[in-house]
């Protein structure tokens, strides 16, 4: 009996989610294939903006640490950058961008990255899912548009200048993803584990049920 509770009470614990377990982003970046970089980084590349829950930037000093993510459901994040190219007020850099979002927990760090479509609109997970304490986390949407408004230009000091726009580009980039976070399926080996531990335990149960009846 000790035997079946103890591969029952295994199966149990494969599936438990710790209550208060939940990745971080530990960083984030947007790209595209000419060359152009916004990332949460302090470097010599734009600095990508960050607001999680909207209207709290978590880097306005390009000084980006992490950012929560729930443990379930959908956690969303507006993202913004200085607009490219400069010589331009109006006009996107690349046809296409890619977002790349670290994820990190207990010193082990996964990637999610997909592609948005500037002809279509439509965003394509690329690595979408990353799994921590058995609970998937997957990058549902991004979108990454140029705008006519100077939306990070009281923060983005260390930008280039260009002639009539003191502070980078008054046509800046503005967007947003989402990442969803659900219970992991669980892998074939765990339902075996679980069907295996919850049938002994049900058998020993009816066994022990016989017994008091003979007697």
């Amino acid at each position: 009996m000790r035997t079946y509770l103890t591969i029952a009470a295994i199966a149990a614990a494969a599936m438990a989610v710790p209550a208060n377990a939940a990745p971080v982003i530990t960083s984030a970046a947007v790209t595209g294939p000419s060359g152009t970089v916004w990332n949460t980084a302090v470097d010599g590349y734009y600095t990508l903006f960050v607001q999680h829950p909207y209207g709290t930037t978590l880097n306005p000093n390009d000084n980006f640490s992490s950012a929560p993510v729930g443990a379930a459901g959908d956690s969303d994040y507006q993202v913004a950058g200085d607009g490219w190219p400069l010589g331009a007020k109006f006009g996107n850099s690349d046809p296409f961008y890619n977002i790349t979002v670290a994820l990190t927990e207990n010193n082990v760090t996964k990637t999610l990255t997909g592609v948005f479509t500037e002809a279509t609109g439509t965003f394509t997970a690329i690595n979408g899912v990353a799994s921590f304490s058995n609970v998937d986390y997957t990058l549902t949407d991004f979108n990454w548009v140029r705008g006519l408004s100077n939306i990070v230009g009281s923060y983005s000091v260390g930008s280039a200048v260009y002639a009539g726009q003191p502070i980078g580009s008054k046509s800046d980039y503005q967007g947003a993803f989402t990442i969803s976070a659900s219970p992991a399926v669980p892998e074939p080996a765990t339902w075996a584990l679980m069907i295996v531990g919850f049938g002994a335990v049900g058998a020993t149960m009816r066994r022990r049920r016989s017994v008091a009846a003979i007697a």
